[in-house]
């Protein structure tokens, strides 16, 4: 039994030492014909066992979680969000041609190096968040970004046994900025 909880608090640590420490910086607001764009890097380069997967015939996705609020007064508790975004870049790598399929939206793109696609994964640009017309009458506003590797998707039989797969990856904290 105490051998047990012994392995289970290894493995728990192999685990979170698997997270890198990602963080998004440098968030931009541009506005253009009373339209709000949001872009955003991540600091650091995709991890390396995230290539390793897409290598080894993994699709990985990466998600950013783009949410736009109103600040409210304390005594409301939380603020008001007015609009919520969830973008995501799906990437696979195909073995026969030696490129990288990266899909976001509904546009699709070959990439040949790594360095490029690691480049264009982590970093968003000119997303379309909202008009000025949904801010209209709010005073003060703020944009939070988050970024997340969303799910490993092996195909079964793997996913049963190698489940633990999909945990690992980053997931980074909110960042804000503010609007006005």
């Amino acid at each position: 039994m105490k051998n047990l909880f012994f392995t289970i608090i290894i493995l728990l640590f192999i685990l979170v030492a698997g997270l890198d420490a990602q963080e998004i910086k440098n968030i931009t607001l541009k506005n253009t014909n009373n339209k709000i764009y949001v872009s955003a890097y991540l600091d650091e380069d995709i991890p390396e066992e995230v290539f390793e997967y897409l290598h080894n015939g993994v699709k990985v996705t990466i998600v950013y979680e783009i949410k736009l609020y109103a600040k409210r007064p304390f005594f409301f508790l939380t603020d008001s969000r007015i609009k919520s975004i969830t973008y995501k870049k799906n990437v696979k790598y195909n073995m026969w041609e030696k490129v990288y399929v990266l899909v976001e939206e509904h546009h699709k793109e070959k990439i040949a190096a790594q360095n490029e696609i690691n480049a264009r994964l982590k970093k968003i640009e000119n997303i379309f968040l909202a008009t000025m017309d949904d801010i209209k009458g709010e005073d003060d506003c703020y944009v939070k970004i988050k970024a997340s590797l969303e799910s490993v998707k092996l195909f079964p039989p793997l996913s049963w046994i190698f489940d633990v797969v999909s945990k690992r990856g980053f997931e980074t904290s909110w960042e804000s900025k503010d609007i006005k």
